[in-house]
């Protein structure tokens, strides 16, 4: 059996390291010093907000605020050998802190990760244009309780041109999910939060161009689901914990949905016969189920006529 739960072991990690100040110093020390060519990616790509000459014609310019960061920026790896931490921060690599006058080539894809000790600065993100960044990861932390919350939420709303969101950790409910239905070029999308339930999911439904959801959403169960029936170009979908049951059969209207991933529930006897409708899946996950998976709901599994990959895996006994 395979263990693919990549977005909690980031989220577990990313939370270990939001204890220092933006994901700081002693973080940024180690990345600069082992990955080759960062301390010259940092000259290359930070400069003075006051610097007169103009910025060439392939390169675009982002202006963070002055007087305090937003964040660490980080570009796409491209080194011959895989990154270090690959778990932390994926196939990115880090470049800079998100303040001052930030250059980057035209085209580059950059992500801006604000941890803990930087969402209350989150407000500054109003001063952004729609597309300065391409990728926003807000994480927050457990002890002592810092996360990112419904205030938050308006700043993000001018970001249209953004492509991934990611909020970790997170107090948001329906009130704050309204302000990023107009984030219409979203194409990746993780939600962490305790305070979502059925109904706040209407807000996605109008992320037509969303390929990736992963929803962690403790009040909220597969009846949800009806509210996802409009993301048509949705591929991979990662849905915890109570999303078993009827509900999900509304996952057969989206066509290209080839992923799914069920985590953490403990949901009664078969309720997994639901998934034989969803026809188009070609790789089906299900994780840290509390009771065995029944013959019935293995039959129904095996209908799934494009099922390439069946991954299954439970806590063992007495857990």
């Amino acid at each position: 059996m395979k263990w693919p739960a990549k977005k909690i072991l980031q989220t577990v990690l990313i939370s270990a390291f939001s204890t220092s100040p933006c994901l700081a110093a002693s973080s940024e020390k180690i990345f600069t010093e082992k990955r080759p060519g960062v301390l010259d990616s940092i000259v290359k790509y930070q400069s003075p907000q006051s610097q007169s000459s103009q910025p060439k014609a392939s390169q675009r310019v982002i202006d963070f605020p002055t007087g305090r960061s937003l964040g660490t920026l980080s570009v796409p790896y491209k080194g011959i050998h895989k990154p270090l931490y690959p778990t932390y921060y994926g196939d990115w690599e880090y470049l800079c802190q998100a303040q001052g006058r930030v250059t980057v080539p035209v085209g580059e894809t950059l992500e801006l990760m604000v941890g803990p000790n930087c969402i209350k600065h989150l407000p500054l993100l109003s001063t952004l244009g729609p597309n300065d960044i391409d990728r926003l990861s807000i994480t927050g932390y457990d002890s002592p309780i810092v996360r990112p919350d419904q205030t938050i939420m308006p700043h993000l709303s001018g970001l249209t041109g953004l492509k991934e969101l990611e909020l970790t950790l997170a107090d948001v409910s329906g009130e704050g999910l309204k302000f990023i239905k107009g984030l219409t070029s979203l194409r990746q999308l993780t939600v962490q939060s305790s305070n979502l339930c059925n109904e706040d999911l209407a807000y996605l439904s109008e992320l037509r161009s969303l390929e990736t959801l992963t929803l962690m959403a403790r009040k909220a169960d597969d009846a949800g689901l009806q509210h996802l029936t409009n993301l048509k170009s949705l591929k991979q979908l990662f849905i915890s914990p109570n999303f078993q049951g009827p509900g999900l059969a509304y996952l057969s209207q989206l066509p290209q949905l080839s992923t799914l991933t069920l985590v953490g529930s403990k949901q009664a006897r078969n309720d997994l016969i639901h998934l034989q409708q969803i026809q188009s899946l070609r790789k089906l996950e299900i994780y840290y189920q509390y009771r065995p998976i029944t013959d019935a709901e293995l039959t129904a599994i095996s209908k799934i006529k494009h099922l390439e990959e069946l991954n299954i895996l439970r806590p063992a006994e007495g857990q």
